[in-house]
């Protein structure tokens, strides 16, 4: 006879079979790949204080960067079975490959943070620095004569057009190689700069940079991973090498060329400095109260504008495109003399250093009516203006000059 109390504590007993089951194996480590995901949403990049502007990319790294050790923050979501690992932070190349990862080899370096995750969105915040260190370390590139590399017998190697040379090693096999001369692609980095700001390789252009999230075993082995893809560019461009400056009211004309008739492709504009600093405040700080009656014709030697360094920003007086050659520096006084320099940008926000200075005089720029005013003329600034009575020598004098330019001009033509 058919019981039907009996079938259903059958199936009871099977359903609790299968669910302890089922239990027990959720609580076995999962292998490595069985689900286990890593994401990083196009959203969930943050940085604190990326020296940038609204057309540059989040991804990119300066040199501002560098020296303010911006950091950045990663949402990261994880995939199910998390908990079963710990998360690293490396950055470099391949670094999801093991071998990538082992201390013999310089592909990849750990960076601090990471640990046990314990949600699933998964905050994690490196430094600029902490992801640099692996490709920076205290050598300059360009600009700046550095040490190349030496001879291993009786004479050394001299520098290349971009890194200087060392002597041999061998101190009695013979003379050793001298300094190379170094390149002008860049501009080089201050001597107090941070060991991780400054690049140990030669390369003018941007640089890849991957910073990788792995979700590891206890045999760190990756189960799941993502990665970040930036770019770093720490040296701006070297500067003009020849500038000059002419003579404008309250500003400095200013023209500069390079030597070179193909300069460094990631020029992106020029930035003006003066010293005296631009307005009354800069004259104040440098103790200079200018004399109308007593016109400069030469520039004191400048403390601040060096050929080879960047000058505070306090003294920036103007700019000027990408492919200018020319441009104002502005906000100066009439009658003071100026140092004038020029520095390049680049694509990166980088500011370069400065180059040769030039003298300048902004001096009163008297226009063809200013002039017959001052002379005592009455019109109100326009030939139908002027007046028939009271001065006809004047008159005569200033229309004499004006068709004495005109036929001029027509001849010219």
């Amino acid at each position: 006879m058919f019981n039907l109390r009996s079938v259903f504590a059958f199936w009871a007993v099977v359903a609790l079979v299968l669910g302890s089951a089922e239990r027990a194996q959720a609580q076995l480590p999962p292998t490595t790949g069985n689900g286990v995901t890593v994401m990083l949403p196009m959203t969930g990049v943050t940085r604190d204080h990326q020296d940038r502007d609204s057309t540059t990319p989040i991804t990119q790294i300066n040199y501002k960067d560098c020296l303010t050790d911006d950091k950045v923050t990663f949402s990261l979501n994880l995939g199910v079975g998390y908990n079963q690992y710990a998360l690293q932070v490396w950055a470099g190349t391949g670094c999801d490959t093991f071998a990538n990862r082992q201390p013999a080899t310089a592909t990849c370096w750990q960076l601090s943070g990471g640990g046990q995750p314990n949600m699933l969105v998964f905050p994690v915040t490196v430094s600029v620095r902490d992801m640099l260190h692996g490709r920076t370390g205290g050598q300059s590139v360009g600009g700046g004569v550095v040490d190349g590399t030496g001879g291993t017998d009786s004479t050394g190697t001299g520098g290349s057009d971009s890194i200087g040379g060392t002597g041999g090693i061998d101190p009695t096999a013979g003379t050793g190689g001298t300094t190379g001369t170094a390149g002008s692609s860049t501009s080089a980095p201050p001597s107090d700069a941070p060991s991780e700001c400054i690049l140990t390789s030669a390369v003018v252009a941007p640089q890849q940079l991957n910073v990788y999230f792995l979700l590891v075993d206890g045999a760190n082995n990756s189960a799941g991973f993502t990665y970040w893809a930036a770019t770093y560019k720490l040296s701006a461009s070297a500067p003009p090498d020849q500038v000059s400056s002419g003579t404008g009211e309250n500003i400095a004309p200013i023209s500069w060329s390079y030597n070179d008739t193909n300069p460094d492709q990631y020029i992106n504009g020029y930035q003006f400095y003066c010293d005296p600093a631009p307005g009354e405040a800069g004259l104040a700080d440098a103790g200079v109260v200018p004399d109308p009656l007593i016109l400069p014709t030469i520039c004191q030697p400048s403390t601040v504008l060096i050929p080879g360094t960047r000058p505070p920003d306090e003294y920036r007086c103007g700019s000027a495109g990408r492919t200018s050659q020319k441009g104002n520096a502005t906000g100066l006084i009439n009658n003071v003399a100026y140092n004038v320099a020029v520095a390049a940008t680049d694509t990166y926000r980088n500011i370069g250093n400065i180059g040769t200075t030039a003298c300048a005089v902004p001096q009163p720029v008297t226009g063809f009516f200013e002039a017959y005013r001052n002379a005592g003329g009455e019109g109100g600034g326009g030939f139908c203006s002027f007046s028939r009575h009271g001065r006809p020598v004047l008159l005569l004098t200033v229309f004499g000059i004006a068709l004495g330019l005109i036929l001029r001009r027509r001849r010219a033509t």
